[in-house]
């Protein structure tokens, strides 16, 4: 049996993930000091580039033996691309969102809107759709339809899937959304520092985003991969302290006086 804790705690990941970029883009927009066609840019962005684009061409690409070969055979290599290629799409996506979506619009808010756009959508499709798979496959196993609810899944595969569901300790599950809250931090940073990019005219700088953002995902895969879940998730929120401090030095140099 999946406990009620561990139900309880999907929940509050997902609540976790999700309101706290609906809340705060609420009271931003509330004070005119961001504008909804930048939230709205940011989400319509990470929706063409990630889910249309990446992954569907990743799915194509697990379909291929070849791929599988050098996924298993090139652990660290592959995760390396996993997280290049989020990289280029994203901070690429961000260079033209702004200049294509938000011509003409500039200044710190509106980066900090388009990031809460961006990581909001991510938190809402990625924790949004976890949490709720979760929870539907818990009460599936609690009931004792799991075999009946994903017909057609290998036996061996059910039986990981319940030991997983059974076995995880319900704050674990709270992990995942904290994690949400400081990959949220990121975006506003990076949504940040690559308007500057545009404004200054440094497309190059781009490149430094792309880098950063490789620099995030890479190592908590290989450390999570390890089975250093903490780790990981101490590292990501290292990055997110990072993240507010940038946030917190560019707000002020745009508040100074030139």
């Amino acid at each position: 049996m999946v406990s009620v804790a561990s139900m309880a705690c999907m929940v509050l990941a997902g609540m976790l993930a999700v309101l706290p970029p609906v809340a705060v883009a609420g009271v931003l927009l509330y004070k005119r000091k961001i504008q909804i066609r930048c939230v709205l840019a940011g989400a319509l962005v990470f929706f063409v580039v990630q889910v249309v684009v990446r992954m569907n061409v990743l799915n194509l690409l697990a379909l291929l033996p070849a791929w599988q070969g050098f996924a298993a055979s090139h652990t660290v290599l592959y995760a390396l691309l996993l997280s290049l290629t989020a990289g280029l799409v994203e901070e690429w996506g961000r260079y033209g969102g702004y200049r294509l979506l938000l011509k003409g619009r500039g200044g710190w808010w509106t980066g900090f809107g388009y990031g809460l756009g961006h990581g909001g959508f991510e938190a809402l499709f990625l924790m949004g759709s976890a949490t709720l798979n979760n929870l539907l496959l818990s009460f599936a196993v609690n009931t004792g339809i799991l075999d009946k609810v994903a017909a057609g899944v290998p036996a061996a595969t059910l039986s990981q899937i319940q030991a997983t569901l059974v076995n995880t300790p319900p704050a674990m599950y709270l992990v995942g959304g904290l994690e949400r809250v400081f990959a949220l931090t990121a975006h506003l940073a990076l949504s940040v520092l690559v308007l500057r990019m545009v404004e200054r005219g440094r497309t190059a700088g781009v490149w430094l985003a792309v880098g950063l953002h490789t620099l995030l995902n890479f190592p908590p895969v290989l450390l999570a991969q390890a089975g250093h879940t903490l780790l990981s998730e101490g590292y990501i929120a290292l990055c997110a302290l990072t993240a507010v401090w940038y946030l917190w030095r560019s707000r002020k140099a745009q508040a100074s006086p030139q």
